[in-house]
């Protein structure tokens, strides 16, 4: 069996809906997990809500998928 400390996924959109609930599963099961949302501040606050009592951790970045420099 693979150690999943060593796995990582990144979510864009990972703040809210089934994005955020794919993030929970991935955290729980001990990833490390990027979420992305448009407004940082989301982000942040939804990475803080899910990093709370998983094995995994979680980090909330600001991103626009539409632009390259994101």
């Amino acid at each position: 069996m693979s150690d999943m400390n060593s796995r990582s996924a990144l979510i864009s959109g990972g703040a809210r809906g089934i994005g955020r609930g794919i993030a929970l599963g991935l955290a729980e099961r001990g990833y490390r997990v990027v979420i992305t949302a448009r407004d940082g501040a989301v982000a942040e606050q939804a990475a803080a809500e899910l990093s709370e009592g998983v094995a995994g951790s979680v980090l909330g970045l600001p991103m626009e998928v539409t632009d390259r420099s994101s």
